[in-house]
């Protein structure tokens, strides 16, 4: 990739920078009534990964034993007291090889303004633990790659290319500004910068602070500055009409937080990272979020009206049963009996009114539609997204040596298991049958 810098727009700062710098509660199968499939593609899911409440007591014993032996006692130990846990879904073969998949929580700026806006903080709170959990992790592993999501195969190239940048942000700011040349040079860095902040690295490299020092300094100069004459105003004003621009664009900027741990250390060049999945593959994942959104509202409105009137339905059908409900309901000191006799009519209840939603319901056209888009889009979301970051490990392997425990950093939605076993089961090539442990978030 290269991301053309303003420094490549007009004359040079000085003659050592002649070349250009370039940058850079459940729902259907239909069966279910309401719950995870609605939900998860409703909220930002896909993208936030809301992890299953688990309970610390619900833990393996022999899951922590075997993450023992991998990462050490002491390191476990952390995780727990991080509200972390740790899982083996996939036991290793004989080569005792493990992916260590740490589920993140991370932005969800593909589900727009307001849903970034109410998970900001939590996923700061992640990323700021998961920026002191990967080196002790590489180190535990003696392993220094991490496979990121969301990331492409040039990242190193874009890491030179923004750090060249950052050179050039140094020294517009440690020199004086002279003319509105310079001033224009300036804002067009600023503006190439807000243009190019969708790029998660490079905040990673280039501070906000750096930015707002160099708009601050030409903001002081542009407001004493003085036109000789009507031309020179004109370019002034221009001038003045972009920075503005750059201002405007920056409040639409919903965080300035520093939300990516892995980009974050590998800037700081405390880790190697390698991309785990391609950018087609996820692109095409984030395309199917706002369509899948939409059905699922339809969806949701339509099968409330079916719980309504399947409920209408019941009442009128089993009156008898509703009414000894309410009797049993209103009365404060119940036998053991009668407990009994209350749970029993209420299940009675729920079971008719779910038959009456999936005879009629589970026929519709809306029903359908979800159904058959919600397919199309778990595939896109999860399943073919994990193929290839088991593909991109597997390529990683195949150029630069097997590595014991390769460590990825994907999604906390994201269940790896179903497909490492496929993948270890088709995979006639090698005789590394690899186990998964997952890290993830107890709520």
């Amino acid at each position: 990739m290269s991301l053309e810098t303003p420094q490549n727009k007009q004359e040079t700062i000085d003659s050592a920078e002649g070349k250009k710098s370039a940058l850079l509660s459940k729902i259907p199968s239909i069966k279910d009534v309401l719950g995870s499939k609605l939900i998860r593609a409703m909220s930002a899911s896909a993208l936030i990964a809301i992890p299953e409440p688990v309970a610390e007591s619900d833990l393996s014993m022999r899951d922590r034993e075997i993450a023992e032996s991998v990462f050490g006692e002491q390191l476990v130990e952390d995780l727990y007291e991080q509200g972390m846990y740790v899982r083996v879904p996939v036991t290793a073969g004989d080569s005792g090889s493990y992916i260590v998949h740490v589920g993140q929580i991370h932005d969800a700026s593909a589900g727009g303004f307001i849903e970034v806006i109410m998970t900001n903080d939590e996923v700061l709170e992640f990323q700021n633990k998961l920026y002191e959990l990967l080196p002790k992790l590489t180190e535990a592993l003696d392993n220094n790659v991490v496979f990121h999501e969301a990331v492409g195969d040039d990242l190193s190239d874009m890491k030179q290319d923004f750090l060249q940048a950052k050179s050039d942000f140094e020294r517009l700011q440690a020199e004086p500004i002279n003319d509105l040349r310079r001033a224009n040079l300036i804002v067009d860095y600023i503006l190439w910068y807000r243009s190019n902040q969708k790029f998660k690295l490079l905040p990673n490299i280039i501070s906000f602070d750096q930015v707002h020092a160099l708009e601050a300094k030409v903001t002081e100069y542009l407001e004493s500055f003085e036109p000789k004459d009507e031309d020179e105003r004109e370019v002034h004003t221009a001038v003045v009409q972009s920075l503005s621009a750059s201002k405007n664009s920056s409040l639409l900027q919903v965080s300035e937080d520093n939300n990516d741990a892995v980009l974050r250390l590998y800037a700081e060049d405390k880790i190697e990272v390698e991309a785990s999945e391609t950018m087609k593959a996820n692109q095409v994942a984030m395309e199917m979020i706002n369509p899948m959104r939409r059905l699922a509202r339809e969806y949701e409105l339509a099968l409330v009206k079916a719980q309504i009137e399947a409920l209408q339905t019941v009442s009128e059908t089993h009156s008898t049963i509703v009414e000894r409900l309410r009797e049993l309901n209103l009365k404060r000191d119940r036998s053991s009996e009668e407990e009994t006799e209350l749970e029993t009519l209420h299940d009675k209840l729920q079971a008719a009114e779910k038959a009456i939603i999936e005879e009629g319901f589970e026929k519709s056209e809306v029903a359908k539609e979800f159904s058959n888009m919600f397919t199309q889009y778990e595939f896109a979301i999860n399943t073919n997204r994990e193929n290839v970051a088991l593909g991109k490990i597997a390529e990683y392997d195949h150029a630069n040596g097997v590595v014991q425990h390769p460590i990825i950093v994907f999604g906390n939605a994201h269940e790896f298991g179903p497909e490492l076993e496929a993948f270890n089961a088709s995979n006639h090539t090698s005789d590394v049958d690899r186990g998964l442990i997952e890290i993830k978030i107890v709520k």
